[in-house]
């Protein structure tokens, strides 16, 4: 008898200890007391009242700290405060800052060459259309040189690893003007302030000059008819001013996005719990998703509307500025693949690719650009 009651209470021991173990399992991997507390230092060199900074950096760090508990916090910088921009990969590399979100990296061609493939000219896109679509060109696994993806070759060249930010809504022209934009001589022989290579190219096929000058200097060149208008985001026009200014804007089209990019050090990446990583990843994919933008480009417009901003239609333009629009558009494509592939990158390969999840994701191009191969 005394044998039967040992054996059975070894046998409930032993059900109990497996119970505990497979009990486990069922515990979410991500469960907030598996952290420990950790605060990062963060840079972001835009305004922590800026568009930019609402739609991606705020709510990605609220997410973060949401799903560890608390226990990950960060400590942020804003406009400029601790690193200037173009100085953050050197800030991430000696440690003075952890992340940097977001990095603008068409700021610097020389250490992100390809980035301003994002600036091409499109037929139709909009924030979450680009959103998506870049997210999906960072995660990409499509070898474009040397056994390279675009992230290897544009950030990973640096240690870095990168996440998705939400591009600047589409960019358009605007014009300071008393005469009606119509035809294709309307579009010539301005002076446009430019923010990047891609539309530099596009603006010298209009047949216009293009400025580049930093933020700001732009407000007054306009307000002192120094430069005819600029290559912008509607957004941008309250922000910076610029509504009291411009008096017409090309409605539907779409001049490309102003790329973002979320970085931290790699080595410093590979050092996170795996749990951190894949909450840090998901939370900014995540993003991609968001509506902000749209909403705040849909009242922007409006906003723009109600200053007395007349917006006229590219599909009302006379058909040689149709014309003039779709060729500078194609010869800018060509030109940028071009200057790429001579500088030793791999300009035709990430055009493609971009062209092609811009077109999966919901966007168009012109019809000649989908035939580039």
């Amino acid at each position: 008898m005394k044998k039967k009651w040992l054996f059975m209470l070894m046998a409930v021991c032993t059900l109990l200890i497996l119970t505990a173990c497979g009990g486990g399992d069922v515990e979410s991997s991500g469960d907030a007391s598996e952290f420990e507390e950790q605060k990062f230092r963060l840079n972001a060199g835009l305004s922590s009242e800026d568009n930019n900074t609402a739609a991606f950096t705020i709510p990605w760090m609220e997410e973060v700290e949401e799903k560890t508990g608390g226990q990950i916090t960060f400590d942020a910088f804003f406009s400029e405060e601790l690193v200037s921009m173009g100085e953050e990969v050197r800030a991430l590399q000696d440690g003075t800052i952890d992340i940097a979100a977001p990095v603008l990296p068409t700021y610097n061609p020389d250490q992100f060459p390809l980035s301003d493939v994002v600036m091409l000219p499109l037929v139709h896109s909009d924030s979450k259309i680009a959103a998506k679509a870049f997210a999906d060109l960072i995660k990409s696994d499509e070898e474009l040189q040397g056994g390279k993806t675009f992230t290897d070759i544009e950030y990973g060249s640096h240690g870095m690893k990168a996440l998705p930010v939400q591009p600047v809504a589409e960019y358009t022209v605007g014009f300071v003007s008393n005469d009606k934009i119509q035809s294709a001589a309307d579009l010539k022989g301005l002076s446009l302030r430019t923010g990047g290579r891609a539309h530099e190219i596009f603006v010298s096929q209009l047949g216009s000059g293009s400025v580049s000058m930093p933020w700001s200097e732009e407000f007054e060149a306009l307000s002192r008819g120094a430069i005819d208008g600029n290559v912008r985001s509607v957004q941008d026009y309250a922000a910076y001013g610029f509504d009291e200014m411009i008096t017409q804007s090309l409605d539907g089209i779409s001049i490309g996005h102003f790329p973002f990019i979320w970085l931290m050090d790699e080595d410093k990446w590979d050092e996170l719990p795996e749990d951190l990583q894949q909450i840090m990843e998901e939370s900014a994919y995540d993003l991609a998703e968001s509506e902000f933008k749209n909403e705040a480009q849909i009242e922007a417009v409006e906003d723009a509307k109600e200053k007395g901003i007349d917006f006229v239609d590219v599909g009302e333009l006379d058909e040689d500025a149709q014309e003039l629009l779709e060729t500078a558009s194609l010869n800018t494509w060509q030109e940028w693949i071009d200057s790429k592939e001579k500088e030793g990158y791999p300009g035709l390969e990430a055009a493609l690719l971009w062209r092609d999840l811009i077109v999966e994701n919901g966007g168009e191009v012109y019809d000649a650009i989908l035939e580039l191969e």
